[in-house]
Order: C-alpha cells, then structure tokens, then sequence
C-alpha cells in the first residue's frame, strides 16, 4: 500500500471527507479536524491557504478505520500487529531498493520547507510542526537501519528543532556520531504505507534489527520499497508523498516547543537537536499527512 491509495480506497468505502473551502494551516485546520476525530472519517483539505499542497488528517483515530486498511475487523488489529510482530522475529523480509522511485518525481536541491503543508495544530505550539514523519536513520557503527516518528517543528526554510526522548535507538546513533564529530543522516518522509507507520511505533525490535521487516510482515511478506537519497547515504521510502532528506547536526541545539502532546499537556519549549535539510524531493502532486496528537 502507498498512501495515495489508502486514501483511493477509503474514498471507496465512504470513508473520506474533503473541506474543499481554503483553510488557513495557522489553528483552524487541526480546529475543523477536531470536530472529526474519533469518528470513522480521514478528513482531506484540499485547500490550505499559502500552501500547494492538500493535506489528510485522521488515519490513525479509529480503529475501524485502521482495520479496513489491512482488511480485517477493528476487534483484530491488536492480534494482526502482534501475529506480524512474531512473523517477523521468525522470517524477517529486508527491504529492497528501487530505481526511479515515485517519491523523486521531482526534486529540490534548494529546499524551502515553508513550501509543504505543514500545520500549526495546538492554540500554544511553537510553530508549524511534523508530528507523524517516519525518520529513517542508521547505526553510524553497523550500518543497521533503524525507523521511527518523531516531532519536529520548522525553524527555517531548510531547519527543523526535533525532540528525541531519552532510551530511542535513534538518540543513540546521534549521540554516538556527535562524538566522532559528525553529523547523523537522515530522511523523513510523510506520506506512507501505514504498514512502516506501525513498524516505526513497534516496541519488540532490538538495535541490530531493521524495523521495516515488520512492515512487510503486515502486507503479506512483501518488502518494503526504499530509494537511493540525492545528498545522503540513508534511503527514503521509495512510495512515500515527500521525503526530506537532511543531517542531524553534531554538538548545536535550538530551541523547540511548546507542543501540544497526547497526554493532553503542552511540552515545554528547551533547546533541542537540530536538522539542516538539504533536499526535498515528492511525488508530482503529494498528499501529505498530519496527525492531532493532543486533546481538548
């Protein structure tokens, strides 16, 4: 599955609305989600204002939703991930690495971050933030590829402030790489099979494992599709609707925060790890994604 075939499918099913009046990213759009969360709808702005690209909300909100993306009853998701969890200690699938990806359609090698749809979600947040990228990095010692989410808030046309909690596989490939000196590559990508959006958030996986087998665990043993970067050795998901590709910066922090997060309370604002982006590249047309991690 890609995303836009996610959407495709919902579509299908009844599942989708679009807000077809122009919102503006800044509130109003996570405002008008809000209304929909927790219902069986994924909501599609198609248009946002200053922005070119449209942006869905709510793919994750209800498990009757989540279900009808891998074809089963929403009282089986728990087992299906778990059942994919096992699949993939016993027979794990690499992932494989394409030519001519659909995710390079087109690229830019002078990014501008305040080019892609990103919202302000809550009333206090600190800025227009990522909050469901997948951020695909690997061990600067053995080469393991690891997969996980993480927010990040822009700062620049080409800079991101990201949060990495103590404990990620992820913090300890920086830490390790800061203290050579040298940066820690990476690609973030939005848009994506909801497959490697579960294998991101899997907590069975050891530090010498590639998450992405759980990803082809969960559709049917079929590999997850990777491509080559333009300006880092980390590959980015080959179907995904943009990838940003960048470098954590070694021994520099910036401010980042507040963050409305799940647990219903803001993250306060402290210097945190920075990204300098050095290319973007996209589907022609992306659908990119934002999730509302707070509540009321």
């Amino acid at each position: 599955m890609d995303f836009r075939s996610v959407i495709a499918m919902l579509e299908r099913q009844g599942k989708v609305v679009h807000v077809k009046s122009e919102v503006n990213p800044v509130h109003e759009l996570a405002g008008i989600a809000k209304k929909f969360e927790g219902k069986e709808k994924v909501v599609v702005f198609d248009k946002v204002r200053g922005q070119k690209y449209p942006v869905a909300c709510g793919l994750w909100w209800n498990r009757d939703v989540i279900g009808s993306l891998f074809g089963i009853k929403a009282g089986d998701v728990p087992g299906f991930f778990a059942r994919a969890g096992k699949s993939f200690q016993e027979k794990p699938v690499p992932p494989i690495v394409v030519d001519n990806p659909p995710c390079q359609e087109e690229v830019t090698l002078a990014p501008n971050l305040y080019e892609l749809t990103v919202p302000t979600l809550a009333l206090e947040d600190g800025g227009a933030y990522f909050s469901n990228c997948i951020v695909i990095a690997k061990d600067p010692d053995t080469g393991v590829r690891n997969t996980s989410i993480h927010r990040m808030m822009i700062t620049g046309e080409n800079r991101l402030a990201m949060l990495m909690d103590v404990g990620r596989h992820l913090r300890s490939y920086y830490e390790r790489a800061e203290a050579k000196g040298q940066p820690l590559e990476i690609t973030i990508n939005n848009g994506v099979d909801p497959a490697v959006y579960v294998c991101a958030t899997y907590p069975g996986t050891g530090i010498d494992e590639d998450e992405l087998g759980v990803a082809a665990a969960l559709n049917g043993g079929e590999a997850v599709r990777l491509s080559r970067s333009k300006t880092v050795e980390v590959e980015g998901l080959a179907d995904a609707e943009v990838v940003i590709e960048g470098r954590m910066l070694p021994d520099i922090r910036e401010p980042e925060g507040p963050f409305g997060e799940v647990s219903g309370f803001y993250a306060q604002r402290d210097d945190r790890w920075v990204v300098d982006v050095t290319a973007i590249t996209n589907r022609k047309e992306p659908i990119m994604s934002t999730l509302l991690p707070g509540k009321e």
